[in-house]
């Protein structure tokens, strides 16, 4: 059976996006191990991905092969092709068109756009872009996998319960060099890890 996984970022106050932070408007022409971490390791085991009509418009105008230019990084074209070959189905009740490659539109929602593909063999499903569509799967327990990822801080401890609880003690990171301190987190949150 197919797994659902969710694919964010979310900031301290909950909020699902990509946040602004210190070097964020920069192009790196290697992608950051953040990146490669969330990104680039799943292009292989995900097949579908289910965005909400803002995400689905967002990232079509920036992300689709049509926007490719020639200067940007060689990682950029890979993450183009993985969204590009990927089936989208963009759960929107208003989208009357999308103009992208191997989409469609479903408007009954989300059970028509997981209920019968996540039975069915084939590569994994990836959702994410928005708290309200991220809290429609979690309502209706339908994540297998987590994947979140919060920028400018440094998890300092972590600790997990028998519950299944998480205690996540993170402190504000006050540097310049933000691919720097990616980096050092990616490597093992340096120190007083648990």
């Amino acid at each position: 059976m197919r797994k659902i996984e969710l694919h964010t970022y979310i900031t301290p106050d909950g909020r699902t996006e990509f946040p602004d932070y210190p070097g964020s408007e920069e192009t790196e022409m290697n992608p950051g191990p953040a990146f490669t971490d969330k990104c680039a390791r799943h292009y292989d085991s995900i097949g579908t991905i289910i965005p909400g009509r803002s995400a689905c418009e967002d990232r079509q105008s920036f992300w689709s092969r049509a926007k490719h230019r020639d200067t940007e990084p060689g990682f950029y074209l890979d993450f183009r092709r993985y969204l590009d070959r990927s089936q989208k189905k963009v759960l929107s009740r208003s989208l009357m068109h999308v103009d992208w490659h191997e989409s469609r539109i479903m408007k009954r929602g989300l059970s028509e756009a997981v209920g019968l593909p996540k039975t069915e063999p084939g590569k994994n499903i990836a959702t994410g872009g928005g708290s309200m569509l991220a809290g429609a799967f979690i309502q209706r327990g339908l994540f297998d996998k987590y994947f979140l990822k919060q920028q400018t801080l440094k998890l300092v401890e972590s600790r997990a319960f028998k519950s299944g609880e998480l205690f996540l003690h993170y402190a504000t990171v006050r540097e310049k060099n933000i691919n720097e301190m990616n980096c050092r987190i990616a490597r093992g949150m340096e120190g007083g890890n648990s």
